[in-house]
């Protein structure tokens, strides 16, 4: 692959691997799945990484510029509610995580998710506070209601709100545990569909748009995985 350009960037050299972004011309670090992986393991590791990235995002965000160039016009960046992705087999519990991202500027004193899941398959057990939601002693309120459009799925109504004058800070803020059924088929992929909605921390709030989230996944599969977080200060 040495000298290769995949598809913008040139592969240097084997360091493990390593490449060379060609529009940013810097480096960049490549990940290259071993070619004896299955697809199957080759997806798990994609949605893994997928994960790890959102979680690493939302910690990095607020350190670009809030303002976007669309057509010449200026506009602000997204506030991001993004569900993250689990995987557990059939009739255990499952736990997805709701990750906050912030432009610089940005400052939210309550955030709102709505999330659309299969009831056959799932059924909505707690949600339990990430640390961002910790450090600001925000209050976190859940209510399960059915679908009217879909009587097969229900809807999941999570609200973390901030101590009075505190804002909320990118992070984590919630874990939500699903039970998954024993029904659930080994290789399956149970998508969580998410709509997400804030407000700022002025006094009186006011509604901040845009805000997007990107949909949460489970895959049922035999092999649970847990997700840890370590940090090095010095």
């Amino acid at each position: 692959m040495i000298g290769r350009t995949i598809p913008h960037d040139k592969v240097l050299e084997k360091m493990g691997q390593g490449g060379q972004d060609s529009r940013l011309d810097r480096r960049v670090a490549l990940k290259n799945f071993p070619q004896h992986l299955s697809e199957r393991a080759k997806l798990r590791l994609r949605r893994i990484l997928f994960s790890m990235t959102l979680i690493w995002l939302s910690l990095v965000a607020g350190m670009g510029t809030a303002i976007a160039q669309d057509e010449g016009t200026p506009r602000r960046r997204a506030v991001r509610l993004d569900l993250g992705f689990g995987q557990s087999p059939p009739g255990s519990h499952v736990s997805i995580p709701i990750i906050l991202t912030l432009p610089r500027g940005v400052k939210i004193g309550s955030a709102t998710n709505e999330i659309t899941f299969p009831t056959q398959l799932l059924s909505f057990q707690e949600a339990r506070k990430g640390l961002a939601a910790e450090v600001v002693e925000a209050e976190v309120t859940t209510e399960v209601k059915q679908n009217d459009q879909d009587p097969e799925s229900s809807i999941l109504k999570v609200t973390i709100k901030g101590k009075a004058g505190m804002a909320i800070p990118r992070g984590v803020l919630v874990d939500l545990v699903f039970n998954i059924s024993e029904q659930a088929q080994l290789g399956e992929t149970i998508v969580l569909k998410n709509s997400a909605s804030a407000v700022s921390s002025d006094d009186p709030p006011q509604p901040i748009d845009p805000v997007t989230g990107n949909d949460g996944e489970i895959v049922i599969d035999e092999t649970a995985i847990v997700f840890a977080c370590f940090f090095y200060m010095h």
